[in-house]
């Protein structure tokens, strides 16, 4: 997903979408990070990455959506110090038990 925003919103309210700020003109600032074009971001917490590209579009890119099988559920990520996407491999846990591939 990405978006694009040409203009300066002054609202507060909308501070956490404003990828563009007078205050940093060529730059992506998204949630107080500021980006150089071209510059990318790596957050271990979500295990994401952040672009911004040279007209200050903003490109996300997380792990997405994985279903585990019947009786299973997701546990903690399996490298979750790795970077994007090598921290998105979670462990499975099927009737109680970890299974790892």
């Amino acid at each position: 997903v990405s978006y694009y925003c040409n203009y300066n919103i002054t609202n507060k309210d909308l501070e956490n979408f404003i990828y563009v700020s007078s205050a940093h003109p060529g730059k992506c600032v998204i949630n107080g990070l500021i980006l150089s074009p071209g510059e990318v971001h790596y957050d271990q917490t979500k295990c994401e990455k952040t672009t911004c590209d040279e007209k200050t579009m903003v490109y996300f890119l997380s792990c997405g959506i994985y279903k585990p099988p019947n009786d299973c559920k997701l546990g903690d990520a399996k490298y979750p110090d790795a970077p994007y996407p090598d921290c998105c491999p979670r462990h499975e846990i099927c009737n109680g038990i970890a299974v790892d591939e």
